[in-house]
């Protein structure tokens, strides 16, 4: 289980809007997904983001059954340079909104929380998860989560694509 009381405030800020997020987009009786759909919206998240989907063997994350909490963590192999991610979903977690945050995390590692990440847990859950962008967006402002402000030019437009839609 995630310790809140050790979290850094980027990451606090970032749970409330996501809380705040779920209560407005996410049905009222959620259903889990299979593991094969949560790799399958894996997939059209990184096709959508323009990367190759099918990831490359050496990098495509790994998706199971996760024991408590959904998380990501980067496994490094005993191959020098190899690597890849592992994304644990435990019953009960296997929902598009966790499966994309977690996609997010793989783009963006070394970024925990930060603009970085956000921007594209926000893409990912407006263009594939189909939520509301204008109204995500406003609430991403009322939660003051770093926007393309604090992202290069060239981060805005991979991650924006053709959408136009600015935090």
């Amino acid at each position: 289980m995630i310790d809140k009381h050790h979290l850094d405030p980027v990451t606090v800020t970032f749970y409330a809007f996501e809380r705040a997020a779920r209560k407005a987009f996410e049905p009222a009786n959620p259903q889990d997904l299979t593991i094969d759909a949560c790799i399958e919206l894996a997939d059209a998240a990184f096709h959508h983001l323009q990367c190759a989907a099918p990831w490359p063997v050496a990098v495509r994350p790994r998706l199971f059954d996760g024991v408590e909490a959904a998380f990501c963590t980067l496994v490094e192999t005993q191959v020098e340079g190899d690597a890849f991610f592992l994304i644990g979903l435990p019953p009960g977690r296997r929902r598009p909104w966790v499966v994309l945050h977690e996609v997010a995390h793989t783009l963006h590692w070394e970024d925990g929380h930060g603009p970085h990440f956000a921007w594209t847990c926000i893409q990912l859950w407006i263009h594939v998860g189909g939520w509301d962008g204008t109204a995500l967006m406003t609430l991403a402002r009322e939660y003051r989560i770093d926007g393309p402000e604090h992202l290069s030019r060239q981060d805005v437009r991979r991650l924006t694509d053709s959408t136009g839609l600015i935090l």
